[in-house]
Parts: C-alpha cells; structure tokens; sequence
C-alpha cells in the first residue's frame, strides 16, 4: 500500500536533508492518471522500484526516487510509458534534486509546472527541462 499523500511533504523534507548531507541526487516524477485512476495507477505500482516511494492521488502518482539522477528518472518514466501508452494516455513531468530546487516546495512547483507543459503535447510526452 502507497503512503498517504499527505506524508509526502516529510518524506521529501527527509530525503532532502540526507541528499544534502551526503552529496547525492534525488529525483520526483509526476505520471497524469488522467481519466484511468485507479487501474493505472495499480499497474504502476507493481511496475515500480521497490526502494522508490510512491504517492497516488485520483488524478496523479508521485514517485520520490532517492540516489536517482535526473537521467535515471527519466529512463525510469519512459519505461512506464513504453509498457502503459498502449493502452493509457501517459504523461510525465521530472524534477531533481540539487538542479531544479533545495526545498520540496521548489521541487514541487517544477513537477506541476513541467506536467502542465507536458500535458499540452502528445501522448507519451516527458517534460524534464
């Protein structure tokens, strides 16, 4: 079972704390569930990392992957994508850790901002920059 959406602020307070404190990457992907909820994000869940921490809501999954580069992230959302955009509508926003914010508001305000781009083009898209 994912944690609560509502643990997400401390869990990204703490990995953020220990990304610092050791020197080390650590990235959020956002996965739109558009219109698919629960299905998809079930199947997500199984598809995942075990040592990644995923967060769903009805309209989007959170997954906070820790000691991940921003190119790991990516790999990680088009592999999603390629094994779901047959028959899910799949869009994907990236942020990192230390690149695009040092607190989870910063990194947050990215994530939506980059799936809001995402979200304008075509199926399948990844927003990372």
């Amino acid at each position: 079972m994912a944690p609560r959406m509502e643990n997400l602020d401390l869990l990204l307070t703490h990995e953020l704390n220990q990304s610092m404190r050791h020197r080390r990457y650590f990235s959020l992907a956002m996965v739109c569930l558009n219109e698919t909820g629960p299905k998809l994000a079930s199947l997500l869940q199984r598809g995942m990392r075990e040592s990644d921490s995923k967060f769903f809501s009805d309209d989007v999954a959170i997954v906070v992957m820790g000691e991940t580069t921003k190119t790991g992230a990516v790999t990680a959302v088009n592999r999603y994508r390629d094994e779901f955009c047959e028959r899910f509508d799949v869009r994907s926003s990236i942020s990192s850790f230390p690149d695009d914010g040092k607190a989870p508001e910063e990194l947050m305000n990215v994530l939506e901002r980059r799936l809001k781009s995402a979200m304008e083009l075509d199926r399948g898209a990844v927003v990372a920059q």
